[in-house]
């Protein structure tokens, strides 16, 4: 009974324990000064905005006034901001959203909080851009609400399979 109460306190110890954080030019030092000043400079002139939905915090960015809109959507290890670069070339012309997926279980959970972010945001048609996850993402909506994507772009996905299919049929 002992062991168990060290352990259990070991474990609490381990888990509140303080994790360093190392700065962006640390953690990629090869990626030349100007890009990495790129990047921090776009995050720190489009904040975030916050969306709860289903008890999940969904981040996403919006930007732009012009009457087309596009859809961003990053793979699994991705974030909002991978597509920095394309945003900056798009936003005069564009009225860009781009997404950060909170940790959900489904196509289904994450088409419905796009959803209700195009919702809140006044959105009713898209042109989506989506990449890995995202491309999936990206034909899953197109599939199940055709009415909402004027054009869409699937880069590095995959095709539908039973097994996914299957998976997210409600």
């Amino acid at each position: 009974m002992l062991f168990l109460i060290v352990l259990f306190a070991a474990l609490i110890a381990l888990y509140f324990w303080p994790i360093p954080k190392r700065s962006f030019e640390k953690l990629s030092p090869k990626v030349a000064k100007d890009s990495s000043q790129s990047l921090l400079d776009f995050r720190k002139n489009n904040p975030l905005k916050t969306i709860n939905i289903n008890n999940f915090a969904w981040n996403y960015i919006s930007l732009g006034e012009a009457t087309e809109t596009i859809l961003f959507l990053h793979g699994m290890t991705g974030a909002y901001d991978i597509w920095w670069q394309q945003i900056e070339a798009l936003k005069s012309d564009y009225r860009i959203i781009s997404v950060s997926y909170p940790a959900v279980d489904s196509l289904e959970e994450l088409s419905q909080g796009v959803l209700q972010i195009l919702q809140a945001e006044n959105i009713a048609k898209v042109k989506v851009l989506g990449s890995s996850l995202g491309g999936y993402l990206a034909q899953y909506l197109l599939a199940k609400y055709p009415q909402i994507i004027t054009q869409a772009v699937f880069a590095n996905s995959f095709p539908p399979n039973q097994i996914i299919i299957q998976k997210n049929k409600k």
